[in-house]
C-alpha cells in the first residue's frame, strides 16, 4: 500500500547542520549567568587572600610568612625519642622534618630579636593576638617559643587566654594549676609553670575565673611579668582575639610590643580595620605581622615558595 511519488534528489555538496537558535542562546545564557555568580561571590567575599592584601590593609612590616605545611606531626614513638622532648607532644611544625614553614619560625625569632620597644631597650615580652578566632595565633605562639628554645635562649610561653584557652592541648598537659591560681595567690610559679622542652617553660591558663580581664588588669599581673622577665630571654603570651576579648590591649601595654597574625582565607576587611583601629586607639606597640597559613597557590611570588619547598626537600634526603 506505498508508492514512490518522488525521487530523493542527491546534494551535490555536502551540507552542515544547522545549530538551533535556542541552543545558542542557552550556551550564551549559561556563560553569562556562571560570570555572575562568580562576579556576585567574588564581591561578597570579603576575606583577605594573599600576603600583599594584608600588607596594604594594615601596614606593618610582614616579620614571617608561614605557609601551610605538608608534613604531619611525627608519631608518638618519635617524639618520644627526640632530644627535644620526652613524652611531650612538640607542635607539628617545629617537631617535623625540615620545612619552609619551620623556617619560617626560625626567621620570626631572628627578626624579633634585632627588634627595639618604645623604651630603646631589648624585647623581653611579647603578646600575640589576631582579629578574629582561627587565625592560627596560638600555633604561631608554641611554634614560636620552641623555636627561641631551640637556638639556646631560655623562653616561657603563657597561656593569657582564659576564655578559651589552647596551648594544654597543644602540648597535652594537664591544665588544672596555671597563670590564674597564680595571679591569686592560690599557687606558686615553682608549681605551676612546667617545662615542656629543653629551655622552654609552659605556664598554662589555668581555671576560668568570673572575670578574666579583672585578673589580667591588676597589679599582681604586672608583677609577675616584671618578675619573670628577671629570669627569661623572652616570654611570650597567648590572648584572646581583639575584636570580642579587650585582654590582648590591656598586656601590650604591659608588655614590650605587640605580635599581630594574619590568616588569608579566614579574617575578612571588616573584622581586619576593626583591630587595626583597636591597636591604634589603645596606642601598641605593634612589632608587626605575621601572615599564618599562606595560600601559596594565591600567591603572586609562587616561584619562591616552590623553591623553598624544594631546599628543604633536598636537605631532608641529604
Amino acid at each position: 500500500n506505498a508508492r514512490i511519488l518522488e525521487a530523493a534528489i542527491v546534494p551535490e555538496k555536502p551540507v552542515s547542520p544547522k545549530i538551533p537558535l535556542n541552543l545558542v542562546a542557552g550556551a550564551l545564557l549559561g556563560g553569562l549567568f556562571a560570570l555572575g555568580s562568580i562576579l556576585i561571590l567574588e564581591a561578597r567575599d570579603k576575606s583577605i587572600k594573599t600576603v600583599e592584601e594584608a600588607k596594604k590593609l594594615f601596614g606593618y612590616n610582614v616579620l614571617a610568612q608561614i605557609p601551610v605545611s605538608e608534613y604531619k606531626a611525627l608519631p608518638e614513638n618519635t617524639l618520644e625519642r627526640s632530644p627535644l622532648a620526652s613524652g611531650v607532644k612538640v607542635p607539628a611544625l617545629i617537631a617535623s622534618p625540615p620545612s619552609p614553614a619551620g623556617g619560617a619560625y626560625r626567621m620570626l625569632q631572628a627578626n624579633l630579636r634585632f627588634k627595639r620597644s618604645e623604651k630603646a631597650k631589648k624585647i623581653k615580652t611579647v603578646v600575640i593576638s589576631s582579629s578574629v578566632p582561627k587565625e592560627g595565633k596560638s600555633t604561631v605562639a608554641a611554634n614560636l617559643a620552641a623555636a627561641i628554645a631551640q637556638v639556646g635562649r631560655r623562653a616561657l610561653l603563657i597561656d593569657a587566654d582564659m576564655h578559651r584557652p589552647r596551648q594544654h592541648e597543644i602540648w597535652s598537659i594537664p591544665n588544672r594549676i596555671g597563670l590564674s591560681e597564680v595571679i591569686m595567690g592560690q599557687a606558686t610559679t615553682d608549681g605551676a609553670i612546667q617545662q615542656v622542652l629543653p629551655l622552654l617553660d609552659l605556664l598554662t591558663a589555668g581555671t576560668q575565673p568570673p572575670s578574666p580581664l579583672a585578673l589580667i588588669d591588676s597589679e599582681a599581673m604586672s608583677s609577675f611579668l616584671e618578675q619573670m622577665s628577671e629570669i627569661y630571654d623572652l616570654i611570650i603570651l597567648d590572648t584572646p582575639p581583639l575584636v570580642f576579648e579587650a585582654d590582648a590591649t590591656v598586656l601590650g601595654k604591659m608588655c614590650d610590643g605587640l605580635l599581630f597574625v594574619v590568616r588569608p582565607g579566614v579574617v575578612d576587611s571588616v573584622s581586619s580595620a576593626m583591630a587595626k583601629e583597636l591597636l591604634e586607639q589603645s596606642g601598641q606597640n605593634v612589632l608587626g605581622q605575621v601572615v599564618n597559613g599562606v595560600i601559596i597557590e594565591n600567591e603572586p611570588d609562587y616561584s619562591y615558595y616552590q623553591q623553598a619547598g624544594s631546599y628543604y626537600k633536598a636537605n631532608t634526603k641529604s
